[in-house]
């Protein structure tokens, strides 16, 4: 796939994504998140690194997990994982000029980058910290996405998802990673699987601080 309408048509064709989201990501193109000399690749369906060991996810990846989320104009979502930022301007678009998305980065260089790249959409609000505690000023949410691969569903990020929320999060086992959907009912939490995947893990504290 050479262009961005080509991945779109692609995604769109193969029933990753739906209307709503192909929109989005015509509107935004990958590209425009990249450093230049990854744009050759932008519409590759593969993940492609950015710094920090850190990686900006394939675009099937990002539409099955946007797919899932099922997000809605209007709605209040947390992502935890800002990486190139591409992500979140697809959330900008899907919340609306009525919704809100609060992203968090915990390595400040990339941080940095995605603000920079994301400082022409209002509705997004960039943070410098640790996602692993979400951020509950603005809780709650309607959804959270997480983008890196996490031990368990963190009790801090679902005590701020909203009852009827829904929390994207990869999970990581002792040989494998899974993608999970989970809601937030008011008789408890509801856990689907989604799909197998792998991602970058989740910092989550160490003798490293993030740069």
């Amino acid at each position: 796939m050479n262009t961005n309408e080509e991945m779109v048509e692609r995604l769109r064709s193969n029933g990753v994504i739906g209307s709503r989201i192909a929109e989005c990501m015509l509107k935004f193109p990958r590209e425009d998140f990249l450093p230049p000399l990854l744009e050759k690749d932008a519409y590759k369906d593969t993940p492609l690194p950015i710094s920090n060991s850190q990686t900006t996810s394939a675009p099937s990846m990002i539409g099955i997990m946007l797919r899932e989320a099922e997000i809605e104009e209007g709605m209040g979502v947390l992502e935890v994982g800002t990486g190139s930022g591409w992500q979140t301007a697809l959330l900008s678009c899907l919340t609306g000029k009525t919704g809100r998305v609060y992203t968090l980065e915990v390595f400040r260089d990339i941080h940095e980058a995605a603000k920079s790249s994301l400082s022409h959409l209002p509705n997004v609000e960039s943070m410098f910290g640790d996602g692993v505690a979400g951020h509950p000023s603005s809780a709650p949410y309607d959804r959270i996405i997480v983008s890196a691969a996490a031990s368990e569903p963190y009790a801090g990020l679902l005590s701020q998802l909203r009852e009827g929320g829904i929390m994207i999060i990869p999970l990581r086992g002792p040989y494998f990673q899974h993608l999970y959907k989970i809601t937030k009912t008011s008789q408890g939490i509801k856990k689907e699987g989604v799909c197998p995947v792998l991602f970058v893990p989740m910092y989550e504290g160490g003798k490293l601080p993030p740069k």
